[in-house]
């Protein structure tokens, strides 16, 4: 993707191309390495990533947007994000993920894929249900579970987890 090559920083290199087999490239191990973020947390990351690969920098109005929330409600996020070097903001101006920033988005949208994968291949669950409950899941469930989850959908041959267990 475009942004990839825009944001490619040296803490990322590799990360984002195994989307769906998380932990199966070196580059799943800097997940260990970062401070767990509560699920809120992990939502306005995501939306700053997914902004911000339409456009180089993230209004706080369509991070509200997007969130869900009060404009607020948003500033007072971002500010915690930035205390913690995952975004960064000039005054009043646009939000831009760090590099430890966009890290944290690709293998929170990793870890989804796994997950959707694993309840529609592997449990046979439908595509929607899939989505919605990964979509949950992904903010409580630990990396090593994530990472057995994948372990499991390379040792089962394609479609045969189709029907379900």
């Amino acid at each position: 993707e475009l942004i990839m090559k825009r944001l490619s920083l040296p803490a990322v290199n590799g990360c984002g191309e195994c989307i769906g087999q998380f932990g199966s490239f070196p580059a799943c191990k800097a997940a260990n390495d970062l401070e767990p973020l509560r699920p809120s947390k992990e939502h306005y990351i995501v939306a700053v990533y997914e902004l911000q690969k339409k456009n180089m920098g993230v209004r706080i109005t369509d991070i509200a947007l997007m969130t869900d929330v009060s404009k607020p409600s948003a500033v007072t996020a971002i500010q915690e994000l930035q205390r913690r070097n995952l975004v960064t903001q000039r005054q009043y101006g646009r939000v831009y993920l760090t590099e430890k920033g966009l890290l944290q988005a690709l293998i929170v949208q990793c870890k989804y894929a796994t997950i959707k994968r694993f309840l529609t291949d592997f449990v046979g669950v439908s595509e929607q249900t899939a989505a919605l409950d990964a979509g949950e899941i992904v903010h409580l469930i630990g990396n090593e579970t994530v990472e057995v989850f994948n372990r499991a959908l390379s040792a089962v041959p394609k479609g045969v987890g189709k029907k379900g267990l």
